[in-house]
């Protein structure tokens, strides 16, 4: 891993059975990478999932971790 930034954007869909109504799952997320020296990495991730299952209709996901190469 070497320096620099990478911003991802996500999308995904799945609908494991398309004979049932309202069992579909969407999320979408978007994702930013700094690699500010080598071999360290720290990424924050926020994702929106959308299910017609849950009684909210979704939820929000923060995840932010860092990474030491070796």
């Amino acid at each position: 891993a070497t320096r620099g930034l990478d911003i991802v954007a996500t999308f995904e869909y799945m609908d494991p059975d398309i004979e049932v109504v309202n069992n579909y799952l969407m999320r979408a997320g978007l994702v930013v990478e700094l690699f500010p020296f080598p071999f360290v990495e720290f990424r924050v991730m926020g994702r929106r999932l959308w299910a017609d299952q849950a009684l909210t209709g979704g939820s929000w996901d923060l995840v932010v971790f860092a990474h030491l190469f070796m």
